[in-house]
């Protein structure tokens, strides 16, 4: 739900970071929106094939790891102010 608002509205709110603007950041906007959006079609998917927990928690692990990587990338490519 939050992606399809968010998509609308042209805003995306990342946590730490703030709302991001689709017009000034467009990169960061996009990938905010995605993330919302795999993490709703990765719940419904979860729900609706009645998953084991066991390959549930793993996949998120394995996803929070990833996004973990993902976030210390962005902080060391990051650009001096």
């Amino acid at each position: 739900m939050l992606g399809v608002a968010y998509l609308y509205a042209g805003k995306s709110y990342e946590r730490g970071g703030g709302w991001v603007e689709r017009s000034k950041e467009p990169e960061k906007y996009w990938w905010s929106i995605a993330l919302y959006f795999a993490t709703g079609i990765f719940a419904i998917a979860v729900d609706l094939l009645d998953a084991p927990w066991d390959i549930v928690l793993g996949l998120l692990i394995v996803f929070v790891g990833v996004y973990f990587v993902y976030l210390l990338l962005m902080w060391l490519t990051r650009k001096k102010e």
